[in-house]
């Protein structure tokens, strides 16, 4: 009985972590985010930047927030990278539609924004999948012939 306790307790507390590596995640995604935003806002403002490539700077920018953050993320953790790091993707483009939305008052779903979805998604999983690699390669040394 009380193993079962225990196990229960253990269980909740891996579920917190989750949550909050996944918050970790999307905080740093738009940490990366914002300075690049802001950095392109004050280059539109002062140069003749041509504006039909300001949707391609904001998905360039997107994937490599979401790549550096999932990447960074889950090199903290053991397991399922591809997972957390899909569920970072999905979370900042679920975010940014909801404060579009908010802030223009209209909350429809195009063709565009499924697009971005997969895309973030995709990215994140790629992130989270080279973090958890990157996190487990060691350097290896041949010395005298054997391996360290």
């Amino acid at each position: 009985m009380v193993k079962s306790l225990t196990d229960k307790n253990t269980g909740s507390l891996i579920e917190k972590l989750r949550i909050f590596t996944l918050i970790k995640g999307v905080i740093i995604a738009y940490l990366i985010t914002i300075p690049f935003f802001m950095l392109f806002a004050l280059i539109l403002s002062y140069t003749n930047f041509p504006e039909t490539y300001i949707s391609t700077l904001v998905l360039l920018t997107t994937i490599l927030s979401i790549l550096l953050a999932s990447i960074s993320v889950s090199r903290s953790i053991s397991i399922k990278g591809w997972l957390v790091g899909s569920m970072i993707g999905f979370l900042y483009i679920l975010i940014l539609y909801i404060l579009n939305g908010i802030i223009y008052k209209n909350f429809t779903i195009s063709r565009s924004l499924i697009t971005t979805a997969f895309i973030c998604v995709a990215t994140g999983a790629l992130g989270g999948i080279t973090g958890i690699n990157v996190k487990g390669s060691k350097k290896v040394v041949k010395k005298r012939g054997r391996l360290r």
